[in-house]
């Protein structure tokens, strides 16, 4: 499983980090960051995000995630799983998961990056360098994906 960290910026720059700085910098209140895990089964996500100390309610509610889309609005925590289309017409659908905590978003995503819309927004400044910055903008490059698809 490939891990990307980045550290958001006030102004909507991102800047890489690596994953001890970024988790570091996230549990002790030092900065916004996204990492995104790529390339692994939901059982390894699930494993990593163990680490992050998260109820294991929730933990339960991602194993419970069946596939389909879904978004569960949670008293501190938001997490939404959807299909994305495959690149080939005949291809099955790739599953994509984001996870948002306070100054922190996880995305996932078992495909290669390329199919998810990452690749387009590393380097791309954000409108404001929040969580709500990164989930805005991948729901934009997600609508427009689906569009070109559609």
């Amino acid at each position: 499983m490939k891990i990307t960290c980045l550290a958001l910026e006030p102004g909507g720059a991102m800047r890489p980090v690596d994953e001890p700085t970024a988790l570091d910098g996230w549990r002790s209140g030092a900065g916004v960051y996204w990492i995104h895990l790529d390339g692994g089964a939901p059982e390894s996500f699930i494993t990593w995000l163990a680490g992050l100390g998260l109820a294991p309610g929730l933990l339960d509610l991602l194993k419970a995630e069946a596939g389909e889309t879904c978004i569960l609005p949670l008293e501190r925590t938001v997490f939404v799983a959807y299909p994305l289309p495959g690149d080939e017409p005949s291809s099955k659908p790739n599953h994509f998961y984001l996870l948002c905590l306070d100054r922190l978003v996880v995305t996932m995503h078992a495909a290669p990056v390329g199919s998810t819309g990452i690749d387009e927004l590393e380097g791309l400044i954000l409108p404001e360098g929040t969580t709500a910055g990164v989930v805005c903008a991948l729901a934009q490059v997600q609508c427009s994906r689906l569009r070109r698809h559609g």
